[in-house]
């Protein structure tokens, strides 16, 4: 089942794919939208291959950074 969250950030991304979706806390690098949800359906297809059942729990251990959203943003869109 896919949240409200989940489904408001697909549309948000349909919606605007190649604008700015994320800035580092350094301000040095950007992401699209597009890009977010391309990292974030690398981190769906990696969890599934690894054959974690849903409702487990997924430890995500990144520095604040673009990369942690992506690694949340496809642990919300894999379960």
């Amino acid at each position: 089942m896919e949240s409200v969250f989940v489904r408001s950030l697909l549309q948000a991304s349909a919606r605007n794919a190649s604008r700015v979706a994320i800035v580092d806390r350094d301000g040095e690098r950007e992401t699209t939208y597009s890009r977010l949800f391309g990292l974030s359906r690398k981190v769906v297809s990696f969890i599934s291959a690894q054959g974690i059942l849903p409702g487990s729990f997924i430890l995500v251990r990144l520095p604040a950074c673009m990369e942690y959203i992506a690694c949340e943003v496809g642990i919300w869109l894999w379960k």
